[in-house]
């Protein structure tokens, strides 16, 4: 299997074995994971120890959902890039020194770097957890459900299926490729200038049949949730569900706003 097929095999997999009684319920998730958000990203640059008691959220939201951690946390690593990126240049121009091990002196610029990269991990482990948790169309059902507009949340939609469209499309013409290409690995960049216009005329031809397909069920505008006996449902919450809402409510305030660390460690 390919990368290609491995990258549509995981999205066809983010929607296979999503059940409506999903622990945590999408209503009770999706509000969780926004607060954990804004709480962490207005944690302060210098306080790393703030910032590493706030990963107690992805660890045990992991087990709660049945995931694996380790695997959450190397999907994570994909975004260190772009934070190393953000906060490269943090040390050039943040000289004031904050410790000192042996005969190294830790600026202020290698904490902001430092903390940069912990927030934005620990911020996409949440994010992964809840979408592989509930599944990314229910949760932008859910988003509905707390008055998101539908405009928004039939984009989302519409974004996620038409990666589906455009990689299987990518797929289809790779195979033929292969097929036609008598083991040669290596083409001219004129041929994949070729690919890419093929393949976006491809994406465009299906996109149009995907429409009519579409408008001859129903479609004028709006995505229609044929699931209305499991909206229902989704209203009356578990007591399990309801004491995860309280729960992280509680905790994830007391982790922002004390530092557990000067309290432990003193």
């Amino acid at each position: 299997m390919g990368k290609l097929d491995k990258v549509f095999q995981t999205l066809q997999d983010l929607e296979k074995h999503k059940s409506y009684r999903a622990f945590p319920d999408p209503l009770v998730a999706l509000p969780i994971t926004i607060l954990y958000l804004c709480l962490l990203l207005s944690i302060p640059l210098h306080r790393v120890t703030m910032l590493i008691w706030m990963g107690l959220y992805p660890i045990i939201a992991c087990a709660c959902a049945g995931q694996t951690y380790g695997k959450v946390f190397l999907k994570s690593l994909i975004i260190l890039p772009l934070c190393i990126f953000i906060g490269i240049f943090n040390p050039l121009y943040q000289h004031s020194v904050v410790a000192t091990i042996g005969s190294f002196n830790i600026t202020q610029g290698w904490i902001s770097l430092i903390s940069i990269c912990i927030r934005g991990v620990f911020a996409l482990q949440s994010v992964i957890i809840l979408i592989e948790s509930n599944g990314f169309i229910s949760i932008c059902r859910t988003m509905r459900r707390f008055g998101i507009p539908s405009f928004i949340t039939d984009q989302l939609q519409f974004v996620y299926r038409y990666i589906m469209v455009i990689l299987k499309e990518t797929i289809t013409m790779r195979n033929a490729r292969m097929a036609r290409g008598y083991g040669r690995k290596k083409y001219p960049l004129k041929m994949w200038s070729a690919f890419v216009g093929q393949l976006f005329l491809r994406s465009i031809d299906r996109s149009e049949r995907i429409s009519k397909a579409m408008s001859a069920r129903g479609f004028k505008g709006e995505m229609i949730d044929y699931h209305t006996y499991i909206s229902n449902m989704q209203h009356k919450l578990s007591f399990s569900n309801i004491l995860y809402l309280l729960t992280w409510g509680t905790v994830l305030p007391l982790l922002r706003f004390t530092d557990l660390s000067s309290i432990f460690f003193r």
